[in-house]
């Protein structure tokens, strides 16, 4: 039987979790970049009082900037979430 290794959390850990949240990582990523598991990461960041961002907040700043992308396109650009800004 495997037993699961559990890794204790430093302070530069905690301090890394918290530059990656304020940086906009997603917790995939910062998940990947401390090499822990997404839940254990997600869980943490909640511990420390720098929760990640939910999927609602997500999508209401994506729709925020498309909205903001379509008000200014005077430059004959066509905005997308998808593919950035393309030419028409």
């Amino acid at each position: 039987m495997m037993r699961s290794k559990r890794k204790n959390w430093s302070q530069e850990d905690c301090d890394r979790l918290r530059e990656l949240v304020a940086s906009g990582a997603s917790p995939l990523r910062a998940s990947l970049a401390l090499k822990r598991s997404l839940a254990v990461t997600k869980n943490k960041a909640r511990d420390i009082g720098a929760p990640f961002r939910t999927e609602s907040e997500l999508k209401k700043e994506r729709r925020q900037i498309l909205e903001d992308c379509r008000k200014s396109d005077s430059f004959g650009f066509r905005c997308s979430l998808n593919a950035g800004v393309a030419f028409e």
